[in-house]
């Protein structure tokens, strides 16, 4: 038995005797003091729009300081909460979530609709995440699915295709589109630290989850190679430290032999338009590819129109400053294609 709850377990057990002879049946955790238990604290980033509810977890001084009086059922360490901040009540215990509040390596994620209905909760570890759930307030109580199991398992299978003793370190993206509906990509690779002598591989699912039936509507969980990883990257990050161009033969000066773009003073520098259009024709490129992997053959046909007809637009044009313009607009809409924005998924 843990060294920390020995000493308190009579405590506890008096104080339930009391609650059962006053309330026999309890449907909440009710809380009537003006804060929350001295192990426990609101996660603020997890309120809901409305600010009526959110996550509570462990304090990370309670912790540290060896004492609580949490009771961990089997195999959970800690426990949090989803609560009703208007009434200051907890509503009930989220399933495999044990995140402690200021935890190294560690940290909580809740992504909500603007309605305040619905929220995603991701429990995230030093590498991948640990737990995701739908969370759903239902007036003194609350719903949860657990979303992140059957992403794990699709990776794990794929992944174990190719060496059954290797599991992958995940990284989940949700984004609540109209329905509501939850569209999930999750990158994986069993070696994420990118160590030497170790074989990699990598895997990408992608899934609609429908939180009215409970049920994937789609998902594909499919092998990828390390070029399609960094493809993919290419296409989600900033190539380089930073996406502020400009053209100025002065950084130059100063590093005569560096290469375009060069990072200087929070931007990205090139010595020409010409250099710079040619760079962002080239990115531009590689975003495309990105997309015409992620997208369904119906979906990538659509943007392969788009695509087409904006080209014939931009090369009309004679001025190259004015098509570097245009396609590092480009570069931003076709990103949307592959990792769509959280707050313009969350608007529609």
């Amino acid at each position: 038995m843990n060294r920390r709850l020995e000493s308190y377990i009579p405590q506890v057990a008096a104080t339930l005797i009391r609650v059962l002879l006053v309330a026999p049946v309890l449907s909440t955790f009710d809380l009537i003091a003006a804060d929350w238990p001295e192990h426990l604290t609101l996660h603020e980033a997890s309120r809901s729009p409305d600010g009526h509810y959110g996550i509570v977890v462990t304090t990370s001084s309670h912790v540290d300081d060896g004492a609580t009086v949490l009771l961990p059922e089997k195999d959970e360490e800690f426990v949090d909460y989803f609560a009703d901040l208007q009434n200051h009540r907890l509503l009930g215990k989220i399933k495999n979530f044990e995140y402690v509040e200021g935890e190294n390596h560690a940290h909580l994620d809740a992504e909500w609709t603007p309605d305040s209905k619905l929220c995603i909760a991701t429990y995230w570890e030093r590498y991948g995440f640990a737990s995701a759930a739908v969370l759903e307030p239902k007036g003194d109580s609350f719903t949860q699915t657990d979303i992140g199991q059957h992403i794990r398992k699709a990776i794990d299978a794929t992944i174990k295709k190719q060496s059954r003793d290797v599991d992958a370190d995940v990284y989940p993206q949700f984004y609540i589109e109209a329905g509501p509906k939850i569209r999930v990509f999750a990158e994986a690779s069993n070696n994420p630290k990118q160590l030497e002598g170790v074989e990699t591989y990598y895997a990408l699912f992608q899934g609609i989850f429908d939180p009215r039936s409970k049920k994937w509507t789609a998902t594909s969980a499919p092998a990828i190679t390390a070029k399609d990883n960094e493809m993919l990257q290419s296409a989600s990050e900033a190539s380089c430290c930073f996406e502020v161009y400009a053209v100025s033969p002065e950084p130059f000066k100063e590093f005569p032999d560096a290469k375009e773009p060069l990072s200087y003073n929070e931007k990205s520098f090139f010595r020409s338009e010409e250099s710079k259009f040619k760079y962002l024709d080239e990115r531009m490129n590689d975003v495309y590819k990105a997309v015409h992997f992620v997208l369904s053959p119906p979906e990538f046909a659509k943007a392969k129109q788009d695509q087409i007809a904006w080209l014939k637009k931009r090369d009309a044009n004679n001025s190259v400053a004015e098509k570097s313009k245009l396609t590092e607009e480009r570069i931003k809409v076709l990103r949307q294609l592959v990792w769509p924005d959280k707050k313009k998924a969350n608007e529609q």
